[in-house]
C-alpha cells in the first residue's frame, strides 16, 4: 500500500466479493486492483478501494488464475467501450 500514490482516479478492487463487474459501469482512467491467486487483496487495499467488483462465474466455479481474471476484465472492459 505504500507504494500506491494518492490519486484522484477511482481505485477499484477486483474481489470475489464485489459487486458482479458490469465493464460498461466502470469509471474511465480507473485503477484496477487484482489480488494474488492465493491470497487476493490486502484487507488495507480493500478498504482503500473506491468499489469492489467480482466476476460472475459458474456455480461451482470458485476461482480464476490471476492471468485470466486481468484478460478476462480487461478484454470485457474494452469491448464496453473503456478507456
Amino acid at each position: 500500500m505504500e507504494a500506491l500514490p494518492q490519486s484522484s482516479r477511482p481505485l477499484i478492487a477486483i474481489d470475489p466479493d464485489g459487486e458482479d463487474l458490469r465493464p460498461a459501469e466502470l469509471p474511465g482512467r480507473a485503477v484496477l486492483a487484482f489480488g494474488t491467486e492465493r491470497h487476493g487483496l490486502s484487507p488495507e487495499l480493500l478498504e482503500r478501494a473506491d468499489l469492489r467488483l467480482g466476476i460472475p462465474m459458474r456455480k461451482g466455479v470458485s476461482s480464476l488464475n490471476l492471468a485470466t481474471s486481468v484478460a478476462a476484465v480487461l478484454f470485457s472492459w474494452r469491448l464496453a467501450g473503456g478507456r
